[in-house]
């Protein structure tokens, strides 16, 4: 199954080295979060289509496209809320989308197929809004 990811620099250059990264986070929240997935989420959208409904809450150094055996045995089917921007209304509205959940991956359970630059996902105007967000928040 291919999948997007959109992560920080530090964990593609981990995934990059073979390591097994691992995040057992609960984005569940007991029912304040927006997700009932556990651990690092997928997206099976195409990453100029999940970018409008994640920007902004997701870390945007890399987006990877990676394929996941639909088997593979910590892989599991899930569902978030999230905002979509898209183009084509004036303004955000609530959207629920699928995604897939995993506790840990590596280069042997993900295997990659392509890695994006920000510039391939994102306008410039929002890759300017997000450096500044980044700047407010250091």
């Amino acid at each position: 199954m291919i999948l997007t990811r959109f992560c920080s620099r530090q964990e593609f250059d981990k995934f990059l080295a073979g390591e097994t990264l691992i995040n057992n986070t609960d984005h569940y929240r007991g029912g304040k979060g927006g997700s009932v997935s556990k651990g690092f989420c997928f997206s099976p959208d195409e990453p100029k289509t999940a970018w409008r409904y994640l920007k902004g809450i997701v870390s945007y150094d890399a987006c990877i496209i990676v394929d996941i055996p639909d088997d593979t045995p910590m892989l599991r089917k899930s569902c978030g809320k999230y905002m979509d921007y898209s183009n084509s209304r004036p303004f955000p509205h609530v959207c629920v989308k699928l995604e897939y959940c995993i506790t840990e991956y590596n280069r042997n359970t993900a295997k990659l197929v392509r890695a994006l630059p920000p510039e391939e996902f994102a306008t410039k105007e929002e890759l300017r809004v997000l450096e500044v967000l980044r700047f407010i928040k250091s």
